[in-house]
């Protein structure tokens, strides 16, 4: 991997992670209707896949929590954003994308403690 003046970096400055595919909604505007429309149904990130990517968050700069799926769907996503905390650097910017559909008082109280930027997705 190649930085800035064709310096060599170990590990990436930004990751974006998928938590799962799967979505609550059906918005006639979204990519996956026409990337895969049924073929997201499913898939979700084990716990023990996230953990293979913590040696990649040491040197993070930005951490998306986001994809073609709501991540509040995912039944480990609390414990996905705590430990991502934990592992990346303390400036590390952590955002998750959301239709918003699913906040609750606990889910909010458990990411605005661990996240940088919480995003709601709304198409007007």
């Amino acid at each position: 991997m190649t930085g800035e003046a064709g310096t060599t970096l170990d590990h990436p400055r930004a990751l974006y992670v998928e938590p799962t595919q799967e979505c609550n909604l059906s918005c006639w505007m979204c990519a996956r209707r026409s990337a895969a429309p049924d073929g997201f149904a499913g898939h979700r990130m084990d716990g023990r896949t996230f953990g293979r990517l913590r040696p990649y968050m040491r040197d993070l700069e930005t951490l998306e929590l986001c994809g073609f799926g709501e991540p509040l769907l995912h039944p480990d996503i609390l414990d996905m954003v705590s430990l991502a905390r934990q592992w990346v650097p303390a400036g590390c910017h952590i955002a998750l994308r959301t239709n918003g559909t699913l906040l609750s008082p606990r889910l909010l109280d458990g990411l605005c403690g661990a996240l940088s930027e919480l995003q709601i997705s709304v198409d007007g």
